[in-house]
């Protein structure tokens, strides 16, 4: 069942659950649930909002999204706390002491990539977060190119207290929830309408140069011929923003490290 469909049968509350779940399990990003979500709520509610005069389905789409957004912070936030902040305070003492830690040579390349590698990420949002705090992680959470679940893991994974980290989520959420429920209702507007009125136009005309330009304007275009790919390039997007964020991040991290090292010892 895809999840445009488990959306029609189960209403907001099938809205909201898919929210949740996709928060506890990380595989598909919320930004995702968000886009279907307004192309959902489009078809349902688009007599609603002929009747009320404004985009009803787009702010309620906003409000259940938003609320099952905070609700799966909260879920993510304790996974990585209770389970994962013990290990990854390993990992965070290895990569604290990679320049003088005879055991990480014992390591195999992997296995020490990876420690130092999550050392460093956490070892960086912990510094960033015990500066910023709350506006932090209000930043993170609108925006656009980092993923809502990885704020929430990686939040429960530092040392930030829950009272700042959720009253920042709830407000960051509703703003972000609106924001992917828009752009899903367009994307689905421009990709999928447009190009269905277009196959129905190509029928209906006895034009054979409306044909021709139709045609080759449908089949020529990917994206056209499979709309929903879209869906996918955004998520894509969305992972390929959030690795070099983190590597640019890193990188600056350790050169103010490395300078600060060769403040405290200068080199003879």
């Amino acid at each position: 069942m895809t999840v445009i469909m488990w959306i029609f049968q189960y209403g907001f509350l099938g809205f909201y659950a898919a929210m949740v779940i996709q928060a506890i399990i990380a595989v598909i990003p919320s930004e995702l649930i968000l886009m279907f979500g307004g192309v959902t709520y489009m078809f349902i509610y688009w007599p609603v909002n002929l009747v009320k005069g404004f985009d009803y389905a787009l702010l309620m789409t906003a409000l259940v999204g938003g609320v099952g957004e905070l609700t799966g912070a909260v879920a993510g936030f304790y996974i990585a706390r209770i389970v994962g902040r013990p290990v990854v305070a390993k990992w965070e003492e290895a990569a604290r002491a990679r320049n003088g830690n005879p055991n990480a040579e014992k390591l195999g390349r992997v296995e020490r990539a990876i420690i130092l590698t999550l050392g460093d990420a956490v070892t960086i949002a912990d510094n960033w977060l015990e500066r910023w705090g709350a506006v932090a992680v209000l930043l993170m959470r609108l925006a656009p190119p980092i993923p809502f679940d990885a704020v929430s893991y990686g939040a429960g994974l530092t040392k930030i207290k829950f009272k700042p980290f959720i009253a920042a989520t709830a407000v960051g959420s509703f703003p972000r929830a609106l924001m992917y429920a828009y752009i899903g209702k367009r994307t689905y507007e421009s990709f999928v309408l447009i190009p269905q009125a277009l196959r129905a136009l190509f029928f209906l005309t006895e034009n054979p140069l409306a044909q021709i330009v139709i045609y080759n304007y449908l089949v020529g275009n990917p994206l056209m011929s499979n709309p929903y790919t879209i869906f996918f390039v955004v998520a894509a997007a969305i992972l390929a923003s959030l690795y070099f964020s983190y590597e640019i991040i890193r990188r600056r991290h350790l050169r103010g490290h490395q300078k600060w090292r060769q403040g405290v010892h200068p080199q003879r």
